[in-house]
């Protein structure tokens, strides 16, 4: 896939990996993590996270309660058992 195609690599990153003869994603998986911090700085961790697949953002979950309701037809079974 090409370098521009990975999120965070916009037109002027895409040039630099371009110029550096990173074309793909399996360009920049070639790359250490060393080489990747050395042209990017931080955002060179990233980089070398996103194409190995490692995603360290939190998780995040809606916020809506879990409404558990009986149904008309449980609800009918439930009354028989009871009584």
């Amino acid at each position: 896939m090409d370098v521009r195609k990975f999120p965070g690599v916009g037109k002027v990153t895409a040039d630099k990996m371009y110029r550096l003869g990173w074309y793909t994603g399996n360009d920049l998986r070639n790359q250490s993590l060393s080489s990747l911090e050395k042209h990017f700085g931080k955002q060179g961790q990233f980089y070398y996270n996103v194409v190995r697949g490692i995603h360290l953002s939190p998780v995040r979950t809606k916020d809506s309660k879990n409404q558990w309701g009986l149904s008309e037809p449980l609800r009918a079974i439930f009354q028989v058992k009871c009584l």
